[in-house]
This record gives structure tokens, sequence and C-alpha cells, in this order.
């Protein structure tokens, strides 16, 4: 089983601020976790998609017996996510 850890934006506390400077600042921190997020999002959402047209491409070959296709579309697939050779360990994304 794995475990993980994950952190959310930090939030701010609107009562808390004495300050129109404080509140500016919590405000332009907000603004860039939300860029960021959407940055994220984004990414997620583009490989989300390309999986989906992969398997898709898969489960249409393998439906009509295209046996050409179907290896044509999963050795695409092995390409795709080989890693790079390098000395350390790496992390699939």
């Amino acid at each position: 089983m794995t475990v993980e850890f994950m952190s959310g934006p930090t939030l701010a506390n609107p009562a808390a601020f004495d300050s129109i400077d404080e509140l500016r600042y919590a405000l332009h921190g907000a603004n860039k976790d939300l860029t960021n997020l959407f940055f994220e999002h984004c990414s997620l959402r583009s490989s989300f998609a390309e999986l989906s047209q992969l398997l898709s491409d898969i489960m249409s070959a393998q439906l009509g017996n295209d046996e050409e296709a179907l290896r044509k579309h999963i050795a695409a697939a092995i390409q795709r996510t080989r890693f790079a050779h390098t000395d350390t360990p790496a992390t699939r994304h």
C-alpha cells in the first residue's frame, strides 16, 4: 500500500488582517496558488486526454480484430512511457 501526503494551498483568515498591506500580501499568495493549480489542472487534463485516446485506439483495434493496429498502438504506448536512462532512479509523471 502506498501512502501519499499532499498539501493544499495556505488559507488566510480575513479577520486576522490588520492592514491593507497584509491583505495584499495574502491576495498575491492566493493568486499565485490559483495560477499554479490552474496550470497543474491543464497538465493533468492533457495527460488524461492523451491516455483516453491511447486506450480508445487500443480498444478499437482489439474490438475490430485488427492485430496489426493493436500491436502498433501497444508499441506506441510502451514507447511513450519509457524512461530515459539515468544513473538515478526516476519517477514517472
